[in-house]
């Protein structure tokens, strides 16, 4: 039967530490599987509601299952219940395996692929994280990129409101027991991290200036804020990606305007490539692009649930009919 979770039932997953272990497992193997061409394909349709209201759906398929994000675009008042929702599909079946709240897991979606990230690129001994950005998506960031790098003893972060990166440094310093800083200028957070996290929403223009950069530092750009570093390594998650079902616009996270060829992080992990080909080389982890960490990242929730009893199972199909209804002949 499948099984139903909510907000509620997610919520540890988001909140305890020690649960990301299994996510980063099932990352590091999809990671692989990219590699290997196993991807699958994946798919993006933007459904008109009106003139001003759209809604997403984007999808996820391979030999393990198939997966189904829904989700508001534009025009939307932000957080509207219950209008975050994942379905898992058996690849074995077909069958629904279930349905989930991604309203906070899917930060988690796009947090544990740059925390695995950090966890193989960061420079060796690195002390400190610059987070740039205070929304959900930089709470999620924090949480990740501290569980691939334990060596981290301090974070600073900026955004431009003032006020908002005084809350997030008092959160996430309660939260996760580290001392997190509120910078008073995006360069100074810069200039003093081992690891520099792009995690907010910048439009038209770059989130920090590649000069400011310490030698040998990981940039994580999850929005293609990051201005090209001379010299910079570029590693993508996977120079496999899956195969689209329909066109769409060009992706960011191949590469362009920097002046050395990808790697992919595959071969890093596998030891086939070193991160960095001196110590003072600085290396930007580019994630904004399509990938397939949906199926993943809903498997690993599910199997947590199913394992502990959390949620509520449920069955669409009538028990008395069967699995198919017995229509009467006319």
């Amino acid at each position: 039967m499948p099984l139903l979770l909510s907000q509620d039932d997610l919520r540890p997953l988001i909140e305890r530490s020690e649960l990301l272990a299994g996510a980063f497992e099932a990352i590091e193997a999809a990671v692989l599987q990219h590699q290997r061409g196993e991807s699958g394909r994946a798919g993006i349709v933007i459904h008109p509601l009106d003139a001003e209201h759209s809604v997403i759906l984007y999808s996820t398929s391979s030999t393990e299952g198939m997966s189904v994000r829904a989700y508001p675009n534009v025009g939307f008042v932000q957080d509207v219940p219950d209008s975050h929702v994942w379905l898992l599909f058996d690849g074995r079946t077909g069958g629904l395996l279930a349905v989930l709240a991604c309203d906070e897991l899917n930060a988690l979606r796009t947090a544990v692929p740059a925390g695995l990230a950090a966890r193989y690129l960061a420079p060796s001994g690195a002390r400190s994280l610059c987070m740039l950005g205070t929304g959900r998506q930089a709470r999620a960031q924090i949480r990740t990129i501290l569980h691939g790098v334990p060596s981290i003893e301090r974070v600073l972060v900026w955004s431009p409101t003032r006020t908002h990166c005084v809350s997030y440094a008092s959160e996430m310093h309660k939260a996760l027991s580290i001392d997190v800083y509120a910078a008073d200028t995006c360069r100074e957070a810069v200039e003093q991290a081992d690891i520099v996290c792009s995690a907010g929403q910048v439009r038209d223009r770059p989130a920090f200036d590649g000069k400011w950069v310490r030698p040998g530092a990981l940039i994580i750009s999850l929005t293609r804020g990051s201005q090209p570093v001379l010299d910079a390594r570029i590693v993508l998650p996977a120079l496999k990606r899956p195969e689209p079902l329909t066109p769409t616009r060009p992706e960011p996270g191949s590469g362009e305007g920097h002046q050395q060829e990808p790697l992919g992080l595959a071969d890093i992990i596998q030891g086939v490539a070193k991160a960095r080909e001196h110590d003072g080389q600085t290396v930007l982890f580019d994630l904004a692009a399509m990938y397939g960490w949906d199926t993943p990242m809903m498997r690993w929730a599910y199997e947590w649930a199913s394992k502990n009893d959390i949620g509520i199972r449920f069955s669409l199909t009538s028990e008395q009919a069967g699995l198919f209804c017995a229509w009467p002949k006319i």
